[in-house]
């Protein structure tokens, strides 16, 4: 069961819901650049399946600010429960909240209950995204995860710019 993680500026609250705000922040094209979501249509529908696809083994979270119960962003891990691993991935969907260390707080707060033995339980954490997405690259590198890999031009950005896929991970 994925519980409430309380954080020093903020809650991270179990997502059951999809909402017409999270849909608007898959929409803008500034909030999804670094995101294979940029590539899909989103619905009510489609995002209540993605959260659905959690179940029973993963995690989904909604990020609240603790001083104004403002939803900015989701975080949820992936499970892969035979090997004990999950993948993380975030999105601060609100703008105004970027830079702010808002990610990294979800990240850090998130990372350490999936690998604590009474909690989460995992013995490994993985996150991979876009190389040119330095804010992401910058919240893996502050939270502790090692640097594993690079697929070469794996993705085409914006204008069929290639742009290498970036892998890290953190182990209990």
């Amino acid at each position: 069961m994925t519980p409430t993680l309380s954080l020093p500026r903020l809650v991270l609250r179990p997502l059951t819901k999809a909402t017409q705000r999270q849909i608007d922040w898959l929409r803008n094209p500034d909030v999804v650049k670094y995101s294979e979501q940029r590539h899909r249509e989103h619905t009510l529908t489609t995002c209540l399946r993605y959260i659905h696809s959690f179940t029973p083994d993963g995690h989904i979270w909604s990020i609240w600010t603790m001083y104004n119960d403002q939803h900015i962003g989701n975080i949820a891990a992936d499970v892969d429960a035979p090997n004990n691993i999950a993948d993380l991935s975030i999105m601060i969907g609100d703008p105004t909240k970027w830079a702010d260390g808002y990610g990294t707080e979800a990240w850090r707060g998130a990372t350490e209950w999936l690998l604590d033995k009474h909690a989460g339980n995992l013995r490994k954490i993985e996150a991979g995204c876009m190389a040119l997405n330095t804010g992401m690259r910058k919240v893996l590198e502050r939270t502790g995860y090692q640097f594993e890999g690079e697929r070469k031009n794996h993705f085409l950005y914006l204008s069929n710019q290639p742009s290498g896929a970036v892998f890290y991970g953190k182990f209990r």
